[in-house]
C-alpha cells in the first residue's frame, strides 16, 4: 500500500465453473455482472392514464423495453453457449493447469456455436471465469497451435519456464 496510489481493482468473474456432481461442469453465468431492465410502474400507469400522446409514448417505451429485454437474453444465451464450448475444449486444462491447454481459435468456437467470428471475440472480449484454479480472462484459452503435435502456445512457454525455473543457478 505504501507504493500504489490508487485503490485496487477487483476482479468479478461473468462465469462461474464448478465440477458437476456426476461429472463434467456446471456453467452459470454471474447474475451480479448482468445488465438490469427495471420498468418503473408507477410512472407506466401514469402515461396509460394520460391522453393518445402519453398512451402512445408509452407503448413504444415498452416496446423498445420488450426489444431489449430479448437482445440482454440473447445476449446472455451467447455468453454460455461460448463459455461451454470453450470448457468442453479445454477440459484438461481445468484438470491439469496450463499443461493441459490445447489450441483453440475464435473460429472453431465460432462454428462450434453457430455464432459470427465477430459475436464470438465480443461474447469473450474483458470477461472472466471463475474455476476452481483461479479467475481466468476467456481470452486465455484461445491460442495457437505449435509444432505437429498441436500443442498449445501457452503450453509451450510453461514448460519453457518449469525448465528455466528447475536449472540450478550454478549450472546453466
Amino acid at each position: 500500500s505504501g507504493f500504489a496510489a490508487g485503490p485496487v481493482a477487483t476482479l468479478i468473474p461473468d462465469i462461474f465453473l464448478r465440477p458437476a456432481p456426476g461429472g463434467g461442469w456446471d456453467i452459470e453465468l454471474n447474475p451480479d455482472t448482468l445488465p438490469r431492465l427495471i420498468e418503473d410502474r408507477a410512472y407506466a400507469a401514469r402515461l396509460s392514464a394520460g391522453g393518445r400522446e402519453a398512451r402512445a409514448f408509452g407503448a413504444e417505451c415498452r416496446a423498445g423495453a420488450s426489444w431489449l429485454r430479448r437482445s440482454l437474453d440473447q445476449r446472455a444465451r451467447s455468453i454460455l453457449k461460448v463459455a461451454a464450448e470453450i470448457v468442453r475444449h479445454q477440459d484438461r486444462f481445468f484438470a491439469e493447469g496450463i499443461a493441459g491447454l490445447r489450441p483453440l481459435t475464435l473460429r472453431m468456437v465460432a462454428e462450434a456455436t453457430g455464432l459470427h467470428e465477430s459475436t464470438a471475440s465480443r461474447v469473450t472480449a474483458n470477461k472472466y471465469i471463475s474455476t476452481g484454479r483461479g479467475i481466468f480472462e476467456l481470452k486465455l484459452f484461445f491460442t495457437n497451435a505449435i509444432g505437429g503435435e498441436g500443442m498449445a502456445a501457452e503450453s509451450v512457454r510453461h514448460r519453457i519456464r518449469a525448465m528455466i525455473d528447475a536449472e540450478a543457478p550454478a549450472h546453466i
